[in-house]
């Protein structure tokens, strides 16, 4: 098991809900393996969002910590 370098998103905004497909593809190009979010503001997304912030996390090798 090989442990990631993470980032907390908030590094970069000032609000809890932001596009965190965008933030997902922002750290992966700087060479993070995960990235923290706010539960909150996951469970406040739709079924379809989630789905697509797994879907990039998973092609970009990029875990989500909540």
């Amino acid at each position: 098991m090989k442990n990631k370098t993470g980032i907390f998103y908030g590094f970069w905004a000032r609000d809890f809900d932001v596009d965190y497909v965008a933030f997902t593809k922002k750290i992966a190009g700087l060479g993070f393996g995960a990235v923290e979010l706010v539960a909150e503001s996951v469970r406040k997304m739709d079924p379809q969002e989630r789905e697509v912030l797994k879907k990039t996390g998973r092609d970009l090798e990029v875990e989500f910590v909540l």
